[in-house]
């Protein structure tokens, strides 16, 4: 272990605060196994224990793939040990969560600290007042901010983004584009508590916070237009038969459409060649039996009821079992469930081939597909790595934009979805609708 002294600035290329997590070790497992990284990598494990933090970088001290970690220890109520964190580092990788309460201080601490930054939060209202607060700050001190850089939202936002240029590249200027997501499972899918204890406070801030930000948001970064018309339909349950999937669909309740809406809105405001028209958005989470909608619709109206209020979010944490029927748990998903999970995403895009006289519906439709393995921890740590790993490169290039940023914004020069298909773990197509 390193001494706060001994330690140079941005002298790691990563540091992992909250190594000891759950999540955290598919991302450690990530970095050590299945990356190829730079011939001088350098990195650090960061947290509040140190024995646990030393008990973790002894399993590198045999992995001839990457060097052992050095050791910082830091905690998000200790502002000092935050900023020699972040001093000592070119990018913090943030695994600390809920990032509703303990986000904030290490954000803080990065952009004084002139360390960029990357998180697997799927929140949005934090990731919203982020960039409400901190955006202008992250530009002036030439920082990088990235949100959602995880299953939320980077196959979505970057899908997104795809999909448009691929109107373009047709002569079509793209219009909207709706994506249909779909877990794929041979047994059962399970989640860990720490996503559960995200998901019950992120639902239990409610709207009325979220509201004041978007409508701060939108007197600074007015929310752009797109061309034609658009308006997802649903019955009054909210559920509804889709032609183009099997199942029923229900609107999708994580993050994407929040950071699909924010990558629109910051793509005109940071500006440049690249900017692409914004379009309408929608997403949708497929069910695919009607008995597993029925139980999808009975425990989240309980869940809903219960997150807007003190006493039943203590409820649904004491007893996240019972509350998900056994999806959440301390244990988290077996070897098993995660080998014998999957997840489709499927985007249709339309658009127009004359903009001179829009009357009718758009004439140009494509489909694309982002196939991949299980989302919350095996997609997910590669998603971040990935991330990582380019961000890093990108630095060191002095190519990155600054700001606090999304990943169809951060990425928007880089055909991210391409490289990872070369890779062989991520599927990815687009074909004329």
């Amino acid at each position: 272990m390193t001494t706060p002294t001994e330690r140079a600035t941005n002298a790691y290329d990563f540091v992992i605060f909250g190594a000891t997590g759950f999540t955290a070790g598919f991302v450690l497992e990530e970095i050590a196994q299945h990356v190829r990284l730079p011939p001088d990598f350098t990195w650090a494990l960061a947290g509040r224990n140190e024995q646990s933090l030393l008990k973790i970088a002894e399993k590198y001290s045999s992995n001839s793939s990457v060097p052992q970690p050095d050791i910082i220890i830091a905690d998000v109520k200790t502002e000092k040990g935050l900023l020699e964190m972040a001093r000592s580092a070119k990018l913090v990788l943030n695994c600390v969560g809920p990032y509703r309460y303990l986000g904030e201080p290490v954000v803080r601490a990065c952009i004084e600290g002139r360390a960029d930054y990357l998180d697997l939060c799927g929140e949005p209202e934090f990731i919203e007042r982020m960039s409400l607060e901190y955006h202008e700050k992250a530009v002036e001190a030439g920082v990088t901010i990235l949100h959602a850089a995880a299953f939320d939202s980077v196959p979505c936002d970057l899908g997104v983004l795809e999909m448009k240029r691929a109107l373009l590249e047709r002569g079509a200027t793209p219009s909207s584009i709706e994506a249909f997501f779909r877990v794929n499972t041979e047994s059962s899918f399970a989640i860990h508590y720490a996503t559960y204890e995200a998901a019950v406070l992120g639902f239990g801030s409610g709207g009325t916070e979220l509201g004041r930000i978007r409508k701060a948001l939108a007197k600074v970064r007015p929310k752009p237009s797109a061309i034609g018309s658009f308006k997802a339909k649903f019955g009054a349950l909210g559920v509804k038969k889709d032609p183009r999937t099997e199942g029923w669909i229900i609107r999708y309740f994580f993050a994407d459409p929040s950071v699909v809406r924010l990558s629109q809105s910051l793509d005109i405001h940071v500006g440049g060649s690249s900017v692409l028209p914004p379009v309408h958005f929608a997403a949708y989470l497929v069910i695919q039996s009607t008995w597993a909608l029925a139980l999808l619709v009975f425990y989240f109206t309980i869940f809903q009821f219960l997150t807007g209020r003190a006493w039943g979010r203590n409820l649904l944490l004491k007893y996240p079992k019972v509350f998900t029927a056994g999806l959440a748990s301390k244990e988290g998903p077996t070897s098993a469930q995660l080998a014998g999970a999957s997840f489709t995403e499927t985007f249709y895009a339309k658009g127009y081939s004359n903009t001179s006289s829009i009357t009718g519906p758009p004439d140009v439709t494509l489909v694309g597909r982002i196939t991949g393995p299980e989302p919350g921890y095996v997609a997910t740590p590669k998603l971040f790595v990935k991330c990582a790993l380019t961000m890093l490169r990108s630095r060191n290039g002095h190519r990155m934009i600054n700001g606090v940023l999304t990943p169809a914004v951060l990425f928007r020069d880089v055909r991210l979805l391409d490289e990872m298909k070369a890779e062989g773990w991520l599927g990815w197509n687009v074909v004329d609708g």
